[in-house]
C-alpha cells in the first residue's frame, strides 16, 4: 500500500515547538533586559562569516537547530542599534511590545490588499489616527509601508504620476518624452516653515499635493488651486 500521509509544513510535535517558541521569548526579554551589560558591537570572525556562506543545503533542519544557529551566528554578532549607546549613524532601534505585535501579525498572516478583515480595518485605524496627527482631512489617502525609505518612495512616486500629466502606470517613463520632451520644466514651490508643500503644474492646472511621511506611513492629499496665487520656484523633473 502507498503511504498516503498529508503533507504539511506543521510541525511534527506541536508539544516540542510550544517549548522551544517559550524558551525563544525568555531569551529574547533576558537578550534585551540585559543589553546594557553587552558591547555595542561584536566583530564577525571569519570561521562565523564562513559558515553563512555555505552551498544551498538539500534537506531540512530541526526547527531548535536552526535556532541554535541564529543564536550562535547572527544574534551574536548584531548591528548593535538596539543598544543605548549606537552612536553610529542614524538607525531605528527595536521595541519590545512591537516585536509580539510583528510575532502576532505573521500568525495571523493577513494580506491587507484587502478584504473585510480585522487586520484590514486595523491598518485603516492607525493610517486614519496618522493623518489626524499631521493634520490631514479625512479625504486624505494613505498607506503603511515596511519603513521610512519606502514610505519617502511611494511619495516621490506618487508626485512623479501626477506631475507627468499622462498615465505613466500605462505607458511608462517612455511617455513623458512625447508629452513635455523636458522642453517644458514641471515647476514646484516649497515652502519651510511647519510642512513641505509641493505645488506641481500637471495639465495644465495647479495642483497642491500634501505629502508627508510619518514612521513608515505616506499620507496624501491632492487638491486644486488657481495658478495666480503660486509662485515658481525649483524644477521636479530637471
Amino acid at each position: 500500500m502507498h503511504n498516503n500521509k498529508e503533507e504539511s509544513l506543521d510541525p511534527d510535535d506541536w508539544e516540542a515547538t510550544r517549548a522551544l517558541a517559550h524558551r525563544m521569548v525568555d531569551e529574547a526579554v533576558e537578550h534585551l533586559a540585559k543589553v546594557r551589560e553587552r558591547p555595542v558591537w561584536v566583530p564577525m570572525p571569519d570561521d562565523v562569516r564562513a559558515r553563512l556562506q555555505t552551498s544551498l543545503p538539500m534537506d531540512p533542519a530541526p526547527l531548535d537547530e536552526v535556532y541554535g544557529e541564529y543564536r550562535e551566528n547572527v544574534a551574536t554578532y548584531a548591528m548593535g542599534n538596539v543598544h543605548p549607546r549606537f552612536w553610529g549613524w542614524y538607525m531605528g532601534a527595536i521595541n519590545f511590545t512591537g516585536a509580539l505585535g510583528d510575532f502576532l501579525a505573521a500568525v495571523e498572516g493577513s494580506n491587507l490588499g484587502g478584504g473585510n478583515t480585522g487586520a484590514a480595518q486595523v491598518e485603516q485605524q492607525v493610517v486614519d489616527w496618522l493623518k489626524e496627527i499631521a493634520g490631514f482631512p479625512k479625504s486624505a489617502s494613505g498607506t503603511l509601508t515596511s519603513g521610512g525609505s519606502m514610505a519617502n518612495l511611494v511619495a516621490h512616486t506618487v508626485i512623479r504620476n501626477l506631475a507627468a500629466g499622462y498615465d505613466v502606470r500605462k505607458e511608462g517613463i517612455a511617455g513623458l518624452k512625447n508629452r513635455y520632451a523636458f522642453t517644458r520644466p514641471i515647476r514646484c514651490i516649497v515652502v519651510t516653515k511647519r510642512r513641505w508643500r509641493p505645488w506641481v503644474l500637471a495639465q495644465r492646472r495647479w495642483l497642491r499635493l500634501r505629502v508627508m511621511t510619518i514612521n513608515g506611513c505616506a499620507l496624501m492629499h491632492l487638491r486644486q488651486r488657481s495658478r495666480k496665487t503660486v509662485r515658481t520656484g525649483c524644477n521636479l523633473l530637471a
